[in-house]
């Protein structure tokens, strides 16, 4: 998956390099204004294209995390991957 994300999202994208657990928690690049993107509007546009993800407001009780999101690589085979952060890629640009 990190090699997916490193060839499929577009500059100012960060994410998490777990040595373990399930989880890979991206952070997205603000808008051209300088606002940041809402993740939790994106999710719809994903599922649509067949890729899930959880958006980063659920994990702050303060409102914040709009901008992140997570995505688990515990149980997808690395051909669904390699797909679905294409996919994601697509639609996060």
């Amino acid at each position: 998956m990190l090699d997916a994300l490193a060839r499929d999202l577009g500059d100012g994208f960060r994410w998490t390099r777990p040595s373990g657990g399930m989880f890979i928690w991206v952070t997205m690049p603000a808008n051209d204004d300088g606002a940041p993107v809402d993740t939790t509007s994106l999710a719809r546009d994903a599922v649509e294209a067949g890729v899930a993800y959880v958006p980063g407001e659920a994990f702050y009780s303060d409102g914040g995390g709009a901008d992140g999101l997570r995505l688990s690589y515990s149980i997808a085979t690395p051909e669904q991957i390699e797909t679905g952060i294409a996919r994601l890629g697509t639609i996060l640009q």
